[in-house]
């Protein structure tokens, strides 16, 4: 017990003496250049285990270091000439003129928009645009670098053009009837087998409905979470927006956009209700995109599924 108790203190006494730091995480080399300068005598002769977490990928320097404490603030000093300094003084003038600065981005945003004739849809493009523009304006300006401004406008609007030409082609119209009708269908034929819910209609009344109205139609044994509910008799149809959210976004459909054709070609409405309501499968509360499809020209659509 002697032999291991002397052995455990020395091996504590080691410990102290030598100052080992495991396992540092640090976000930034800088974090861990201002300790060494901070704390000189607790770093003279410590093995030093650093780890520099680079974009989320670490790496590990091991390294013994005698007078830690004067390269780390050589280190730092060298870092305020660093061309990484070059933000600093452009923050400042930003800053230092925020009003003629607004009105000429301002002024390129809106000739960029003419001459490029851009929809509302594409002012996120249009503002990365101008951003790199006048970044590149404001950067020759103050002479921290050299770049050809028409050079990197012509690319950056033929790389507009490009990706207009690529959405168009992958797009779908949803003016079309046809072309909403089949992303809908699309949505019903991925949830029928686990997670659609037939009846032979829909509660969509205050408070429960009477017991053995609302029955059952299909097998539903099989159910897991329930996203769409039909009402076979009724005609009417209950989705879940979230799981709808989900899908479109899944497939690279606008929501917004089909949203808004749901509206105007099939009379969707957004309420808040429960799927499966006055059935065994009734779910919480949530938003519903619900659909009524009785007397209209989509009559058949349900049965068709």
């Amino acid at each position: 017990m002697d032999i291991f108790r002397d052995l455990w203190q020395s091996a504590a006494k080691f410990v102290a003496a030598s100052a080992v730091v495991i396992g540092v995480l640090v976000t930034s080399a800088m974090t861990i250049l201002f300790i060494l300068a901070a704390v000189p005598n607790y770093w003279m002769l410590a093995p030093v285990l650093i780890v520099f977490l680079d974009l989320g990928t670490p790496f590990w320097v091991f390294q013994f270091v005698k007078g830690a404490h004067s390269i780390a603030q050589r280190i730092i000093a060298r870092l305020n000439d660093n061309y990484g300094a070059i933000g600093l003084k452009y923050a400042q003038y930003l800053g230092a003129n925020f009003d003629a600065i607004d009105k000429e981005v301002g002024q390129f945003l809106s000739d960029l928009g003419k001459e490029v004739n851009t929809k509302t849809d594409e002012r996120f493009w249009l503002a990365l645009i101008a951003c790199l523009c006048m970044g590149a304006r404001y950067a020759a300006k103050l002479g921290f670098a050299n770049i050809d401004e028409k050079n990197l406008k012509a690319f950056l609007i033929k790389t507009l053009n490009q990706m207009r030409i690529e959405r168009a082609q992958s797009s779908v119209d949803m003016k079309d009837v046809m072309n909403v009708s089949n992303v809908l269908a699309q949505f019903l034929n991925w949830a029928r087998a686990r997670h659609t819910l037939y009846t032979n209609k829909i509660h969509s009344s205050r408070g429960k409905p009477s017991p053995g109205t609302i029955q059952i139609m299909r097998d539903a044994s099989r159910l897991d979470a329930i996203y769409v509910h039909i009402g076979m008799d009724d005609k009417k149809m209950r989705i879940s927006s979230s799981a709808l959210d989900d899908w479109l976004a899944e497939k690279g459909f606008s929501r917004q956009l089909f949203s808004k054709a749901l509206t105007s070609q099939f009379g969707m409405r957004s309420v808040r209700g429960r799927i499966g309501s006055g059935t065994g499968y009734a779910v919480a509360t949530e938003y519903l995109l619900e659909i009524d499809l009785a007397g209209s020209q989509h009559a058949n659509f349900i049965d068709e599924l």
